[in-house]
Formats: structure tokens, C-alpha cells, sequence
């Protein structure tokens, strides 16, 4: 009882006993439907936990996107550091997932990147100097 004020959930019916206090020992009896009486409420638990929910699944993808997107970003760098000539640098990126299976595979291309280079610079250099000595002889016909 709230204030002499009693409540009764009937089926569909809500039964509410209010008691009239100018004239004693009178009662006012209000019969409501329960969808007119807690329509509102409903309403606003519904909407709450709908908001709820996405805030959760919003967070969620940040959250997973964040650490998808952190090594690839990472990855980009490290090619962007190989591809300005540093044959040496590898990524410190590792995992079981396809990122990791992915910085595995850059990493081992980059090592054979830089054994193809440590085995073709000789030859390089060697063709160079036969360029650069044969640069003054023409070529006679």
C-alpha cells in the first residue's frame, strides 16, 4: 500500500482502490488497461535498451576495427621504410592470425630481397665499371 493506495494487476485490467477521504470509508475504483498504463514505460525500456545495445555493438566494432586496422597501418610503414631502400628493416608485427601470416610473409620477403640484392651487387658494380671504362670507345663499322 503507497499512501492508502492499493493496485492490482488483473489480467489486462489494472484495478486501482483509491480511497476518498471526504467521505469515510468510501473507495474510488479505476479499472485501466495495462497497455495504457505502462505503454509509456514500455516505450522508454525498449528505446533505452535499443540505444543501449548499439552503444555495445558500436563499441565492439571500434574496439575489433582498432586492432585490425593498427598492424595493417603499421604493415603500410614498414613497406613504405623497405621501399626507400632499407633491405635490412624488418616488422615486429606477430600473430596467429592472417596479420601475423602477413608480416610473416613480408618479413620473409624481405629477407629474400635482401640476399638477392647481396648477390647481385658484385655484378653490378663490376658492370658498372665495364660501362663506365667503355663510355669513350666508338663503336667503328
Amino acid at each position: 500500500m503507497l499512501g492508502g493506495t492499493r493496485a492490482r494487476l488483473l489480467g489486462l485490467l489494472l484495478v486501482m482502490v483509491v480511497p476518498l477521504t471526504a467521505l469515510a470509508g468510501a473507495n474510488l475504483w479505476m479499472q485501466l488497461p495495462v497497455d495504457v498504463v505502462f505503454g509509456n514505460v514500455w516505450a522508454g525500456l525498449i528505446w533505452g535498451a535499443a540505444v543501449a545495445y548499439l552503444l555495445v555493438i558500436f563499441g565492439l566494432a571500434c574496439t575489433l576495427s582498432h586492432r585490425i586496422v593498427r598492424p595493417l597501418r603499421e604493415l603500410g610503414k614498414d613497406a613504405a621504410i623497405l621501399a626507400s631502400g632499407n633491405l635490412s628493416h624488418r616488422t615486429a608485427i606477430s600473430g596467429s592470425d592472417e596479420v601475423g601470416a602477413l608480416a610473416a610473409a613480408f618479413n620473409a620477403m624481405a629477407t629474400a630481397l635482401e640476399v638477392r640484392h647481396r648477390e647481385i651487387e658484385p655484378s653490378m658494380v663490376r658492370l658498372f665499371a665495364i660501362w663506365k671504362s667503355s663510355v669513350g670507345i666508338r663503336a667503328v663499322r
